[in-house]
This record gives structure tokens, sequence and C-alpha cells, in this order.
């Protein structure tokens, strides 16, 4: 008699899997919880590294800016305060006042203050411009900035107050300089008699710069002048990049280094390294950094802490405001 086995397929010899215990579940998202707590600072240390890093070579390219209008005009770097008169002067420098004129003379040498110039483009010749280093940051690199706004306000983009032709008032558009020795700050002819230059009048074939092409929704003015402040990529950035100069290595001056507002901590002296500032012979350049705070500036050793500890600015240690502050001499954010 044959004896039949019988004979169970794969599937029915398995034993039957248990499901997940809550226990097992609960552990699972606790694994997969602190797996994503410790992924969310790494990649934000990656965006933040990669916007500081968009940051430097911004710096970089407004330093060869700074080179660039050197080479063009008397070898001397832009200053990082200055005043500008539009009024015709009597006399050599007339109305000017004698250390304003003096920087005037060494970038362009042949100016004639005895010419009435409208610097702004706003159809007078009576204005006078106090640049602050941000300020001076813009306007040397730039040109004659020609600010865009609604001169006569009637809420109407009209011919001449939307220079850049994109339907919006966004801060205006730099032109570089006339290549006239007289008068470098001429935008052009008025061919129309209406006071203003006009987009098409501007003579934009025969300039010397922009040294740097400023992003316009970048540019900002804090203190109602006109004279543009740049803004760094960063997010929210309400506060500019400042700019002072060593005068060819004479020496900083801190007064340079005020932003025109006190809402915000500025800059009491530029950085230093040992006995020397950074940059002792050229000019130091500056972000805010992400706070959007300067702190106090002063010495910094490279590799350690910020030796402004215990300088208390609003409340919080003037260090905490100066480690993320981007520079043109530092090779990392300074802490």
């Amino acid at each position: 008699m044959v004896r039949t086995v019988e004979r169970k397929a794969p599937c029915q010899q398995s034993l039957a899997r248990r499901a997940f215990t809550l226990v097992e579940l609960m552990i699972a998202m606790v694994i997969i919880l602190i797996l994503i707590g410790l992924l969310i600072p790494a990649v934000s240390s990656v965006q933040t590294n990669a916007k500081n890093a968009k940051v430097r070579v911004e710096i970089e390219s407004l330093a060869k800016g700074v080179s660039d209008f050197k080479s063009a005009f008397g070898n001397v770097e832009p200053p990082s305060s200055i005043t500008l008169y539009e009024a015709a002067a009597a006399g050599p420098t007339g109305s000017w006042d004698s250390r304003s004129a003096a920087l005037i003379r060494r970038m362009f040498p042949n100016f004639n203050f005895g010419l009435a110039r409208d610097i702004n483009n706003d159809g007078d010749t009576t204005d006078t411009f106090t640049l602050t280093g941000a300020e001076c940051l813009v306007f040397f690199l730039g040109g004659p900035l020609v600010g865009e706004e609604d001169a006569n306000a009637n809420g109407v983009l009209d011919v001449g107050e939307d220079l850049n032709g994109n339907g919006k008032l966004d801060g205006g558009q730099p032109f570089g300089f006339a290549k006239n020795p007289a008068n470098p700050f001429l935008l052009g002819a008025d061919a129309s008699g209406d006071g203003i230059i006009q987009p098409a009048e501007i003579d934009k074939g025969t300039r010397l710069g922009p040294f740097v092409e400023f992003e316009a929704s970048r540019l900002i003015d804090i203190d109602g002048d006109f004279m543009k402040e740049f803004c760094d990529s960063l997010p929210n950035a309400v506060v500019p990049y400042v700019y002072v100069s060593s005068y060819g290595g004479r020496g900083y001056e801190v007064g340079d280094l005020s932003l025109n507002t006190t809402s915000t901590p500025s800059l009491t002296s530029v950085y230093m390294q040992g006995t020397l500032p950074f940059n002792a012979k050229s000019f130091q350049i500056i972000s805010p950094g992400y706070d959007r705070v300067f702190g106090s500036g002063g010495f910094v050793e490279p590799g350690n802490d910020i030796p402004s500890r215990g300088v208390t600015i609003q409340g919080r240690d003037a260090s905490e405001f100066e480690s993320d502050n981007i520079s043109n001499f530092y090779s990392k954010t300074l802490n």
C-alpha cells in the first residue's frame, strides 16, 4: 500500500507574521524624529554657509569695483565720507568745504567747481549731499544714482521718473561717470528742455562705469536723501554694507562708520588685528550678517573669541552681534 504524504505550500508552512506592536511603532517613530532633529540643523547649516558664501563673493565683486574705480580715477580709492554740492562755486572751490574739495581733486584733477550741476536729476542745482561710507560705496562704484520718485506726487510714473523702464519705482539706476574731466557727474544734454535728463538723453555710450552692477531691489535710502545704500543678499536685508576707507593708508576715520541712522547699533571702530586695522592701507567692506547689526568693531583675533565681550548693546553682548559679520578681510564670519 502506497502511503501518500501531503505536502504543504511554503506559505502554509511558514508561521503567520505578527503585526508590529504599539511599542515597536512608537520606538520607530522616536528614532525617525531623532534622525530628523539631527538632519535639520545640518541642512540649515549648509544653507547658511551657502548664503554667507554668496555674500563673500559679492563683497569680492565690490572690492574689485573699488580697484577698477581706482584705476580709472587718479589711482585713488573712493572716500567713505564726502559732501557734494550742486551749486556753482565762486572762486577755486567756493562754498565747497576744503576736505571734500581736496578729495574731489584727487579723484578728478580737472573738476570744475564753478559749474552748477544737477547730481540727482531732480531739475534744480541747489542740493547738498553728505555721503556716508555706505552711500559712497554706491555712488562712486555706480556713478550718479538718479533716484526714481513720484516727484509731482500724482501717483503716475511720468516720463523721467521710471528710469529703467520696468514700470515701477524701485530705487533708481546708476549710470557711471561722464568722460568729461571738468564735470564727471554730468548725465547728458537736456535736449527736451524740461530741466530733467530723460533716459534717452543720458550719454550712456561715453561713460566710465558702473564698476559694479547693483541690483535695484537691494538699493535702499535709510536717511531719505535720495543717495542710496546697498544691502547684502541675506534674508530681511534692511541694513546696508559698510564701506570705510583708510585713504591710502593715511588712516581710518571713525566718523566714516556712521550709517545716518539711530535705529541700528553701528560700528564705533574699524576692525583691528593686533595694533593695526585690518587692511590698514586700503579699505574695509562689512555685511552685518543675519542679525542685521554690526556691533562695536575693534580687535578680532582669528580663531579666538571676539574681544568685545563685556560690551553691551541693546542688552546683549556685542560679540553676539559681531559673530555673524562678513567682511573683505576675514575668510569666515567674525567668530
